[in-house]
């Protein structure tokens, strides 16, 4: 499902492309993104390609946490300062893991990679002046990104 007001290009002339985030891809593939319609109406003035980039980044890596048939949930809302974006996957993650998820260079799928969140912190923090953590539990594990309403 794509969010309110995308098309996969070809559908519908003149409509705006989904983000990447939102297109098949072998590492969505057999399992599935739900998102919360009651993202529908939120605006921000924002960069919206780095925000896409940074959303799709905590996607990816949550599709990838999981198993075939496993479903991810996107949903956001409004907060007193802007809006809160999540994205949940149902697996929990270790304490080791979510101590050292936001750290350069660290990474639970092995030696090669580690610079996908410490960059979604970074760039959330410094550039779109918002915050990033993480929580986990029984119940799956949650990203929660927070902006602004302007920049």
């Amino acid at each position: 499902m794509l969010p309110p007001g995308y098309e996969i290009e070809g559908n519908g002339a003149g409509r705006k492309k989904p983000p990447t985030a939102f297109l098949p891809s072998e590492t969505a593939k057999d399992r599935t993104i739900s998102v919360d319609t009651a993202c529908a109406g939120i605006s921000l003035r924002i960069d919206k390609t780095l925000l896409s980039r940074l959303k799709g980044n905590l996607v990816k890596n949550a599709l990838e946490a999981e198993k075939l048939g496993a479903v991810v949930t996107l949903s956001c809302a409004k907060t007193a300062e802007g809006v809160a974006f999540t994205v949940r996957n149902p697996t929990p993650m270790g304490e080791d893991a979510r101590l050292q998820i936001f750290q350069r260079s660290f990474s639970a799928k092995g030696p090669g990679g580690g610079l996908g969140t410490y960059s979604v912190r970074l760039l959330t923090e410094r550039y779109l002046k918002g915050k990033v953590s993480c929580a986990s539990g029984p119940g799956g594990t949650v990203f929660t990104s927070e902006y602004p309403a302007a920049l």
